[in-house]
């Protein structure tokens, strides 16, 4: 007599819904630990996709700008703070004031004036040209009183250009060593 045998399939593995062993990061992979659930003592790892940066809608300011120096701002990602769609916020410039005379120019001392910054409080200075002298017809200047003699100046104390078709002369520099002079109405030489 012969008996029927009827094979009956095998199972399978029932893994179940399985348990994070290592979470995964924006950047890194991570496993997913399946067990059999018919105690048969099989498992199996599985890979956990990486899941990218979350980044914020917003801007963030990273480094505020200054007057002279650009700063930065970023979008940060929610799950670890990297920065994404890094941008230069460019210098602000200076917020000068006015000019304000530290020391007032004279007749023959420069000056000085400053200006401040209202953002970084950077103070700016500049020099104020002398005046120089305003002869007045007694001789003494009209600005400050001194008296002085004006030197007539000659040919040899000047470099010039001569221009005979408009019978012009061009005065282009004084080399002479008077401090006070009359420029010449006529160079005669």
């Amino acid at each position: 007599m012969t008996r029927d045998i009827c094979a009956v399939p095998a199972l399978g593995h029932d893994y179940g819904s399985g348990v994070v062993k290592q979470a995964a990061t924006c950047t890194k992979e991570g496993i997913m630990h399946y067990i059999c659930q018919r105690n048969c003592g099989m498992w199996k790892d599985e890979p956990i996709k990486a899941l990218g940066h979350d980044y914020a809608e917003s801007f963030t300011t990273d480094l505020a700008p200054t007057c002279t120096e650009p700063g930065s701002k970023s979008r940060h990602c929610a799950r670890c703070d990297n920065k994404g769609y890094i941008t230069v916020i460019p210098a602000k410039g200076h917020e000068w004031g006015a000019w304000a005379n530290i020391t007032e120019a004279t007749c023959t001392l420069a000056g000085l004036r400053e200006r401040i910054c209202s953002t970084c409080n950077e103070v700016q200075k500049e020099g104020i040209e002398a005046n120089g002298h305003i002869r007045s017809n007694d001789g003494s200047c009209q600005n400050c009183d001194s008296e002085f003699a004006y030197k007539e100046t000659e040919a040899k104390d000047w470099t010039y250009i001569k221009d005979d078709e408009n019978k012009t002369i061009i005065l282009k520099q004084y080399i002479g060593r008077e401090e006070c002079i009359v420029i010449p109405e006529k160079l005669n030489n």
